[in-house]
């Protein structure tokens, strides 16, 4: 992917993904030396991330027929980011709740972030492109939960194991992701290159008044996302 506004969403998305090393591996070892708790607690805690996912990303989806969606992407990258740092604060005397509304909070981010995100990605790509960005997102956000982990080990055991391996993993993270929302902000920049008079389509450019995406304009002023951004939540 060589243009921008399709290869900066998938470079968000590639450091979105390492998020998941807080779930699959701080937390465990967080659990299991700090806390001295059994994997009940992280089962437990765990269900709150899902079903974070699960709102945020219904939400998310209803938001993006309406929205920027670089707008969104940003804003769950954010949410996702406020999480990760709320993390730090975590220490011995930490229970499930402690947990819980951490990871809900974080899995809500995430999940807000991915519709809109891919539907950034493909609203850029070529139309004779569809399926290859499909399944090139699909390899770099694979490849983002393989990095995840290992990056969080790293971090880990750089910071001495224990609460502070933990919070040295969690800021590494926290990094990652903003600079994740930053590639969301770069890619709307690239989503809007100056083109003729007319209204501006999802993926920045300009689109004739008479032009099917113009027509679809809401009459409050909201845009809903054009035929490809609705075949990419298909």
């Amino acid at each position: 992917m060589k243009r921008p506004a399709s290869g900066l969403p998938l470079l968000s998305l590639q450091l979105a993904g390492t998020s998941v090393g807080l779930s699959l591996f701080l937390l465990p070892f967080f659990v299991a030396e700090v806390l001295h708790a059994g994997a009940d607690l992280m089962g437990l805690a765990m269900i709150f991330l899902v079903s974070g996912v699960a709102a945020g990303s219904s939400l998310s989806g209803r938001l993006t027929e309406r929205y920027a969606p670089h707008l969104l992407a940003g804003a769950g990258g954010a949410l996702t980011l406020a999480g990760l740092l709320s993390t730090l604060t975590l220490d011995a005397h930490s229970g499930l709740a402690d947990l819980a509304r951490r990871l809900a909070l974080i899995g809500f981010g995430q999940g807000v972030f991915g519709a809109p995100n891919n539907t950034a990605m493909l609203a850029a790509t070529p139309a004779g492109m569809i399926g290859t960005g499909g399944g090139v997102a699909a390899t770099v956000r694979t490849l983002a939960f393989t990095v995840g982990p290992a990056v969080a080990s790293l971090a880990y055991g750089l910071g001495g194991g224990g609460a502070r391996g933990f919070r040295t993993g969690a800021v590494v993270l926290a990094a990652l992701r903003v600079a994740g929302v930053l590639a969301v902000a770069a890619g709307q920049a690239a989503s809007r290159p100056a083109g003729p008079r007319g209204s501006t389509d999802s993926t920045g450019s300009a689109a004739p008044a008479d032009s099917p995406d113009a027509a679809d304009s809401a009459p409050d002023g909201s845009r809903p996302a054009p035929s490809v951004e609705r075949a990419a939540r298909a």
